[in-house]
């Protein structure tokens, strides 16, 4: 867990973002994924209440629940 985690934007290559693994960063508001990014783990953003602005690229193919 990362309290202090405001904005995260990710390395144009990022292709998935693993379960967990921005698990309780309750303080994210601000996601850039790149658009090679093809999934989302289960539980990405579980407890991510203050999330604001997150665009979702054409080219992710799957999204795990929660």
């Amino acid at each position: 867990m990362c309290t202090n985690l405001k904005k995260v934007e990710l390395a144009p290559a990022t292709t998935e973002l693993k379960k967990y693994c921005f698990y309780n960063c309750e303080n994210l508001e601000e996601m850039v994924l790149p658009d090679s990014i093809k999934s989302i783990g289960e539980y990405a953003f579980y407890t991510c209440y203050n999330i604001k602005n997150i665009n979702i690229p054409s080219s992710i193919v799957s999204i795990d629940e929660y």
